[in-house]
C-alpha cells in the first residue's frame, strides 16, 4: 500500500479543518452559538491495516465496516458491517451481511414468547399480581382457587410469564417486559415510553423525545408433538420522528416470503415404580418446526435522500439472502453512493462476505478458515450434530432407543476446535494492501473437579491401566487386586463377565459366581458395585444362558473419599469371574475446553509485510481466567403420578443437552475475569501491555437471572504498563449494582409443574413445584472512576463520581478531582425534576418524553456555585409550532445581575428567534449583538447564506428562489443568485455556499466575494482546492500498491 498526499498551500490558513457559519463574537458567548457548521473536506480516509478490536471479556472478535450514516440534526444512526463470531453453530441461519457478519441496518422489536403467548393472554398477568401478593381469593395456598390457577398455569391455559420484547435500532438498545397495566418494564431502567401492544406492534419514545414505530408484525408458526402456536416473531421498525423537526425516516419493505426452521432436541425418561424399581427407560424425540415470515428491507426514506437495497437470495429458500448492493440516491435521482457486497456461492444456509466495494473499488476483502466444508443438514437426525454448546460436531451421535446412551456420559458432544473455527474470519486485506491475520484458540474455563459435570472426561482427567482380577474354572478361589486413589472425585468403569463353564464335570449341582468392587477395610456388604450370578442344575442349567457381562454402557461408579480399594472375582469350581476396574482420577484443579473459540493473535501488516502482534493472554500463572456463565444441567425434574390411591410410577427426566443456555452473555459461554493485550513486532515488545479485569459471576438459571448480564462483562480496572513491566496508568470502575427505582415497576412471573399427582384419587390432590419471579427496572450505570497516573515517581490520582436518579436514570451529578485534590462539581436538572415545574413548557417536554436533556445546569468548586446555564423551550409560531429551544441564560456566580422570576441571577446570552418547518435555526441573536440569518437548501438540509446584521425578514423574500435553484438548479445559477443577495443587502456580511450533496461543500464564497472550489473524484475523495481565480490551492493524490 502506498499514499502520496501532495498538497500546494498558496495561501496560509486558508483551508481550514472547518468553517463555522458564526458571528464574531467575544469568547464567552461563542459556546452559545448554534453549532451550523459546514465542514470543508479532508483527504478521504482510507481503509488501512490497523487494530482488529476485540471484545476481549470474551475473546470474540468485534470488527466493524462503516458503510453509511443516517443523520438528522443530532440524531444518527449508523449502517455498517460488524463481524463477531464464536464458532460454527449449527442450528444458526446467517443474517443479511453472511455468515459471522451482522449488517446493522434498520431496526425492529423481537419477540420472546415466554409461557405463552402475551396475545390473547393480557389479562392473566392481574391474576399472576394477585396470586403473587396474597390477594384474594389466592391467600390461601390450599384454597381451590390458588390450586385451579396453579393446574391451569401447569397445563398451559393460564399464562404464568410474560413476554420478552427485545429493541435493536442504530444504537438503541434495550429489552422490555410489559406488566398487567401495559406499562413497560425496562430490565436496565429507561426513561422511555412504549405504547402499543404484541398484536399490533410498539410506538418507543427515547428520552430526546424522538420516536420509532415498529408496527409490521410478522408472523410465525411453531409446531411441535404437542401443539402448535401461531405468534408475532417481530415487529419492523416503519418511521422515525422527531420533536424538532418535521423530518422523517420512512423504511419500506418486500413482500412478505417464509422459510422453515426445524430442531430436534432428546429427553430420557425413566420410569420407577412405588418400590423404587427401575420399570423403563423411553427415549423422546422432541421435534420443533417453525415457520416464520420475513419482509426484507428493501428502501430507506429520508428527506434529502433515499438507500436502495438489493438482494442475493438463497436459491432453494428465496426467503433468505443477503444483501449485494446498497445505493444512496439524492433528491435528484442520482447514485451518489454505490456500495456493492460480493459473496460466495451458497451451501445450504451459509454464504462468505468476500468483499466489500465502493463506487467500484474494493476496500474490504476477506479470507475464512474453510480447511472443512460447511455442514448441509439433509435428514433430521443431522441436527444433533453439535457439541454441548451448539457448535458443530460431525462426531456427535443421537441417542438411541437400543443400547440408551446416558445424559451424563456422552462424551460424543465434546467440543471438536477443526469443526467449531469453520467460516471464521483469517485474513482482511484493506484499501492499501495492507492486510490482519486472525487466529483463534478454544475457549477455556479454570475449573475445580467437584464443579466438574460435563458428560464427557474431563481435560483434568488422569487415566491409569486397567486393574484386573479373574478366576480359573478348575476350582473355587478369590482373585483380589488392588489400587489406590489420591485425587478425587474418580471414576471407575467397571467391566466384568460371569460364566458357567457347562463342560466342566466339578460341581455340577450349583455353580456361584461374584464380582465386586469395595473399599480396603470395608466389608463385602458396603461394597460400591456388585454383579453375582447362579447357576442351578436339574435336567438343565438354570439359567440355560452361560455368560453375563457388564453391557454396554459399562457401570461407572464415582468414589469421593482416596484410599485403597479393592476388586474381587469369586467363583466356585466349574464357573469363572473376571472383573476389570479401569480408573480416572482429575486434578484437583485443571483449565477445561468449552464450547466456541477466542482470537489467540491478531497480527497488523501494512503493505511492505512490517508487521505488529497483538496477542491477548487468558491465563494467570497458568490457569485459564475464564469462568463458566452457566453451568450444564441436564435433570429437568420428575413427576409421581398414583393410578389409583394406593400405587404410583414416578417419571424422572433428563436432557441430552443443557436445560439451561448455556451462551446468554453476548453469544458467549465464558467470560475472562483478566485479559493481558500484548503487542510485539515478532520478537520485543513495542507497546508494553495492557491488563483488564472484568465484574462477573456464575449464574444458577440463565433463564430466570437476566439482571446479573448487565454487570457482567464491565470493566472493573485497566492497568498500562510498558515494556519493563513498570505500571503508567492505573484505572478501576465501580458501577451501580442494580438499584431499583424509588417508584418501582416490574411484573411476576410463576411457572408451575406438578411434582405428585393424586388427582385419581381426588381432584385437588397435586402437589405442584412454583417458582415466582419478578423483572424489575433497575440501574447499573458507572458510578465511580479512579485513574492514577505514575509519572516522575508521583502519582496523580483522577476521581470522577457520578449520581443518578434512579427513578429516570439521568446524571444528576458529577464531580470530579484532580490530582491537586481540587474538585469541580456539576448538578444537572431535568424536565421531570421538582426544580423546573415553573419553567415555560414543561409540561409539554415531559408529555413529548425529552426528559433526558438537561435544561439547567450548574458547577461547583469546593461547594461553592461558580456557574449556571438554563435552557428555555418554545412553541409556536416562531418555532415553526416544533418544540425546540428558544433561549439560553447563563452567568458566572458569584454575580450582581437583578433575580429574574423562573429564571435567576442570569443573563439572556442568546435568542434563538426563529425556525423553518425542519428545525432549522434561521435566525438567532446573540446578547447586545446583531441578528444572525440563514437561508436553508438543497431541500433545507444544508445552509446557503449567513447573513449577519440582517433579520429574517429581511432576506425572506429571497428565499424561495435560492431554495428552488439549490434544490433543481445548476451551480452556476445558484451561486448567481447568492451573488445577488449579497449586492442587495450592502450593510450586512453573508458567507454562502454551495454543496455537492452527500459528498461535500462545493464552493464557500466569504462576504468579500472571494470564492474557494472543492473538486472531488468518482469515489466521492477531495482532489483539488482553487481560488477565485482558478488557481490551485491544494491537491491530494491516492496511490495504492498495484
Amino acid at each position: 500500500m502506498k499514499l502520496i498526499i501532495r498538497s500546494f498551500l498558496f495561501i496560509l490558513f486558508l483551508i481550514l479543518n472547518s468553517v463555522s457559519v458564526t458571528a464574531q463574537t467575544e469568547d464567552g458567548n461563542k459556546s452559545y452559538i448554534p453549532n451550523i457548521t459546514v465542514t470543508t473536506p479532508q483527504a478521504a480516509a482510507l481503509s488501512k491495516a490497523g487494530e482488529i478490536p476485540i471484545d476481549i471479556s470474551t475473546g470474540r472478535i468485534n470488527y466493524t465496516i462503516p458503510v453509511f450514516e443516517i443523520k438528522e440534526g443530532s440524531f444518527t444512526m449508523p449502517i455498517n458491517l460488524s463481524y463477531n463470531y464464536s464458532g460454527l453453530l449449527l442450528d444458526e441461519s446467517p443474517g443479511y451481511g453472511g455468515l459471522g457478519w451482522n449488517f446493522n441496518i434498520g431496526g425492529s422489536i423481537q419477540h420472546t414468547v415466554n409461557g405463552l403467548n402475551d396475545e390473547g393472554h393480557e389479562y392473566d398477568k392481574g391474576t399472576i399480581d394477585a396470586y403473587v401478593k396474597r390477594i384474594p381469593p389466592y391467600n390461601n395456598s390450599s384454597s381451590v382457587e390458588t390450586f385451579t390457577l396453579l393446574k391451569r398455569i401447569a397445563d398451559g391455559i393460564t399464562d404464568g410469564e410474560p413476554d420478552k420484547y427485545s429493541v435493536n435500532v442504530g444504537d438503541l438498545n434495550c429489552s422490555f417486559y410489559l406488566d398487567k397495566d401495559n406499562n413497560p418494564v425496562f430490565l436496565k431502567n429507561e426513561n422511555y415510553k412504549v405504547t402499543g401492544n404484541s398484536t399490533v406492534g410498539f410506538t418507543l419514545t427515547d428520552d430526546k423525545g424522538i420516536k420509532y414505530i415498529f408496527n409490521i408484525p410478522l408472523d410465525a408458526s411453531k409446531i411441535t408433538a404437542d401443539n402448535s402456536v401461531d405468534y408475532k416473531s417481530s415487529f419492523l421498525l416503519t418511521e422515525i420522528n422527531f420533536p424538532g423537526t418535521t423530518n422523517k425516516i420512512l423504511f419500506q419493505y418486500g413482500a412478505p416470503a417464509s422459510y422453515n426452521d426445524f430442531n430436534l432436541s432428546q429427553t430420557l425418561m425413566k420410569n420407577t415404580n412405588s418400590l423404587g424399581n427401575v420399570q423403563s427407560y423411553t427415549l423422546g424425540n422432541n421435534k420443533t418446526y417453525t415457520a416464520l415470515t420475513v419482509r426484507k428491507l428493501t428502501k430507506i426514506i429520508t428527506n434529502n435522500y433515499s438507500i436502495e437495497l438489493q438482494y442475493n437470495n438463497n436459491p432453494t429458500e428465496p426467503a433468505l439472502g443477503v444483501i449485494s448492493s446498497l445505493k444512496v440516491i439524492d433528491n435528484a435521482a442520482n447514485i451518489v453512493k454505490n456500495y456493492d457486497f460480493t459473496f460466495s456461492t451458497w451451501v445450504g444456509r451459509r454464504i462468505n462476505l468476500l468483499n466489500v466495494k465502493y463506487n467500484n473499488e474494493v476496500i474490504n476483502q476477506m479470507e475464512y478458515d474453510l480447511s472443512l466444508p460447511y455442514p448441509v443438514m439433509s435428514a433430521e437426525i443431522d441436527y444433533v450434530q453439535k457439541d454441548l454448546w451448539g457448535y458443530y460436531n460431525p462426531n456427535a451421535r443421537a441417542a438411541n432407543p437400543v443400547g440408551l446412551t446416558n445424559p451424563y456420559d456422552n462424551p460424543s458432544i465434546k467440543p471438536n476446535l477443526a469443526t467449531t473455527k469453520i467460516g471464521a474470519l483469517k485474513k482482511i486485506t484493506y484499501q492499501t494492501k495492507g492486510y490482519s491475520l486472525i487466529d483463534y484458540e478454544p475457549n477455556k474455563v479454570y475449573m475445580a473437579a467437584g464443579g466438574y459435570n460435563f458428560p464427557y472426561d474431563s481435560d483434568g482427567a488422569i487415566t491409569n491401566p486397567s486393574v484386573i482380577a479373574s478366576t480359573s474354572a478348575s476350582d473355587g478361589i478369590t482373585v483380589e487386586k488392588t489400587f489406590v486413589i489420591t485425587k478425587v472425585p474418580a471414576e471407575v468403569t467397571i467391566s466384568y463377565r460371569l460364566g458357567n463353564e457347562t463342560s466342566m464335570t466339578q460341581n455340577y449341582d450349583q455353580r456361584d459366581t461374584k464380582v465386586l468392587l469395595v473399599k480396603d477395610g470395608d466389608s463385602d456388604s458396603n461394597a460400591l458395585f456388585s454383579a453375582q450370578q447362579q447357576w442351578l442344575k436339574e435336567l438343565t442349567w438354570i439359567p440355560q444362558k452361560t455368560s453375563f457381562t457388564s453391557g454396554t454402557p459399562s457401570p461407572k461408579v464415582t468414589i469421593t473419599v482416596p484410599g485403597t480399594y479393592r476388586i474381587k472375582a469369586m467363583s466356585s469350581a466349574g464357573s469363572t469371574a473376571w472383573i476389570s476396574a479401569n480408573y480416572l482420577q482429575t486434578e484437583e484443579n485443571f483449565n477445561q475446553t468449552v464450547g466456541g473459540i477466542r482470537v489467540q493473535q491478531v497480527k497488523n501488516c501494512d503493505f511492505n509485510g512490517q508487521c505488529i502482534t497483538t496477542t491477548y493472554n487468558y491465563t494467570q500463572d497458568a490457569k485459564s481466567t475464564g469462568i463458566m456463565l452457566q453451568k450444564p444441567e441436564f435433570y429437568s425434574g420428575y413427576l409421581t403420578k398414583y393410578g389409583s390411591c394406593n400405587g404410583y410410577g414416578r417419571m424422572d427426566y433428563y436432557n441430552y443437552t443443557s436445560i439451561y443456555p448455556l451462551s446468554n452473555f453476548r453469544g458467549s459461554p465464558v467470560l475472562y475475569k483478566t485479559v493481558e493485550k500484548i503487542d510485539s513486532d515478532g520478537s520485543t515488545l513495542v507497546n508494553g501491555k495492557t491488563v483488564f479485569t472484568y465484574y462477573g459471576s456464575q449464574v444458577q438459571n440463565s433463564l430466570l437471572d437476566e439482571e446479573s448480564y448487565f454487570t457482567t462483562g464491565l470493566l472493573d480496572t485497566k492497568t498500562v504498563k510498558d515494556n519493563a513491566n513498570t505500571t503508567l496508568t492505573f484505572q478501576s470502575n465501580s458501577y451501580q449494582g442494580g438499584e431499583v427505582r424509588t417508584t418501582p415497576r416490574f411484573v411476576y412471573a410463576v411457572q408451575a409443574k406438578p411434582l405428585i399427582d393424586k388427582s385419581a384419587c381426588f381432584w385437588t390432590d397435586i402437589l405442584f413445584n412454583t417458582i415466582n419471579y419478578k423483572h424489575e427496572s433497575k440501574n447499573y450505570a458507572l458510578e465511580k472512576q479512579e485513574e492514577t497516573n505514575y509519572y516522575a515517581g508521583k502519582e496523580l490520582l483522577q476521581r470522577t463520581i457520578s449520581t443518578y436518579n434512579l427513578d429516570t436514570g439521568n446524571l444528576k451529578g458529577q464531580s470530579k478531582t484532580n490530582s491537586a485534590n481540587e474538585t469541580i462539581e456539576t448538578k444537572n436538572y431535568y424536565a421531570q425534576d421538582p426544580e423546573m415545574a415553573s419553567q415555560p413548557m414543561i409540561n409539554d417536554l415531559i408529555a413529548t418524553n425529552i426528559t433526558g436533556v438537561p435544561l439547567l445546569t450548574q458547577s461547583y468548586k469546593a461547594g461553592t456555585k461558580i456557574s449556571e446555564q438554563l435552557t428555555n423551550y418554545d412553541q409556536g409560531t416562531a418555532t415553526s409550532n416544533l418544540l425546540v429551544p428558544q433561549a439560553i441564560y447563563a452567568a458566572k456566580f458569584p454575580n450582581t445581575f437583578p433575580n429574574l422570576a423562573n429564571i435567576g441571577k442570569l443573563e439572556r446570552k442568546i435568542s434563538l428567534d426563529q425556525y423553518d418547518d425542519k428545525g432549522n435555526i434561521v435566525q438567532y441573536t446573540l446578547e447586545n449583538g446583531a441578528p444572525v440569518s440563514f437561508i436553508w437548501g438543497y431541500y433545507k438540509s444544508q445552509p446557503i447564506a449567513k447573513i449577519e446584521n440582517a433579520t429574517y425578514s429581511q432576506v425572506s423574500s429571497y428565499v424561495a428562489n435560492l431554495q428552488g435553484l439549490s434544490n433543481t438548479g445548476t451551480e452556476t445559477d445558484l451561486i448567481n443568485a447568492l451573488n445577488a443577495l449579497r449586492s442587495s443587502l450592502p450593510n450586512a456580511m453573508i458567507t454562502t455556499y454551495t454543496h455537492i450533496p452527500l459528498i461535500g461543500v462545493s464552493t464557500i464564497t466569504d462576504p468579500k466575494g472571494d470564492q474557494i472550489t472543492y473538486i472531488y473524484d468518482s469515489l466521492g475523495r477531495l482532489r483539488f482546492v482553487k481560488d477565485a481565480q482558478g488557481k490551485l490551492l491544494s491537491e491530494n493524490q491516492y496511490h495504492y500498491k498495484n
